[in-house]
C-alpha cells in the first residue's frame, strides 16, 4: 500500500513561497495577485530577481523572524495530527477508489503531504511530494490528497503516452487536471466530502471526460479520446 506522510519543513515551505511568486502568469486561470497575497511586496520583488536557492534562503529567514511563525506552526502541527488520523480512517479506501480508476501504485511507493503557509499547493512529481494549505479545511485538503495522487498515478502512466501521441506540454497538463473530474464518481462518495471542482479553463473537457468514462469505464479510452477531442478542438502553443 503507498506511504503518506504528513510534514512541515520551513525551507520546503520556503519553496513554494518562491516558485509561487516566480510563476507570474499562473495557468488553470489563477489569479496572480491572490496567490502571492501572503507574501510581502518586498520580498516578492527580492524573490523573482534572486536565484531559485538565494530565495528559498530569503524566504527561510523572512519565516525564521516573523513574529507569528510559531503560531502558524502550531496550527499545522494539529492540521498534520487530524490529517494523519483521517488518513489512518479513510487513507485505504480512498487508495481502492483512486486505483480503480486510474492505476494501482507500486508497493514501495512513498509519497510525502507538506503543509504550506500559502493558499496555492504545489507537487513535485519527481520527488514525490507535494503541499497541502495550512488554510484548508480538513474536509477540502482530503479531497486535495485525492487529486495530487491520481496526478502521481496519472503522470507515471500517461505523460509519455500523451506526448507521443501528439500532444504538446500543455495540452498534457490541460489534460492531467480534467481527469480529476472522475474523483466526482460514485466511487468516491462515503470517502470525500467534498467534490473537486477543477478549473475554469477545463470545464468543457471535464464534461468530455465524464461522459467518456461513464460510456467506457477504461482509462485508457477515455485518454484516447480526450487526446482527439483536443486535437481537434484546441490550438497548438
Amino acid at each position: 500500500m503507498l506511504k503518506l506522510d504528513f510534514s512541515y519543513d520551513r525551507k520546503i515551505d520556503a519553496l513554494n513561497w518562491v516558485n509561487t511568486a516566480k510563476d507570474t502568469d499562473p495557468d488553470f486561470g489563477f489569479s496572480y495577485e491572490n496567490s502571492v497575497a501572503p507574501i510581502p511586496d518586498d520580498l516578492r520583488r527580492k524573490i523573482i530577481k534572486l536565484q531559485i536557492d538565494e530565495a528559498v534562503g530569503e524566504v527561510v529567514n523572512y519565516l525564521d523572524s516573523n513574529k507569528r511563525q510559531i503560531l502558524k506552526e502550531h496550527f499545522i502541527n494539529l492540521q498534520i495530527s487530524s490529517l494523519t488520523t483521517l488518513w489512518q480512517a479513510k487513507g485505504s479506501e480512498l487508495i481502492s477508489g483512486i486505483e480503480n480508476i486510474f492505476g494501482r501504485f507500486d508497493d514501495n511507493d512513498e509519497l510525502v503531504a507538506y503543509l504550506t503557509t500559502l493558499y496555492i499547493c504545489d507537487y513535485d512529481f519527481s520527488q514525490k511530494y507535494f503541499y497541502l494549505s495550512l488554510y484548508h479545511s480538513l474536509p477540502k485538503n482530503f479531497t486535495i490528497i485525492a487529486h495530487e495522487l491520481s496526478h502521481f498515478l496519472f503522470y507515471r502512466d500517461y505523460q509519455k503516452y500523451c506526448l507521443d501521441q501528439g500532444l504538446n506540454e500543455k495540452q498534457f497538463q490541460d489534460l492531467k487536471e480534467s481527469t480529476t473530474v472522475l474523483l466526482n464518481e460514485k466511487e468516491f462518495a462515503n470517502i470525500l466530502l467534498i467534490e473537486d471542482q477543477g478549473y475554469g479553463p477545463h470545464q468543457v473537457l471535464r464534461n468530455f471526460i465524464i461522459n467518456s468514462w461513464q460510456k467506457n469505464l477504461s482509462l485508457k479510452v477515455v485518454v484516447d479520446e480526450a487526446i482527439e477531442f483536443i486535437t481537434k478542438n484546441q490550438v497548438k502553443d
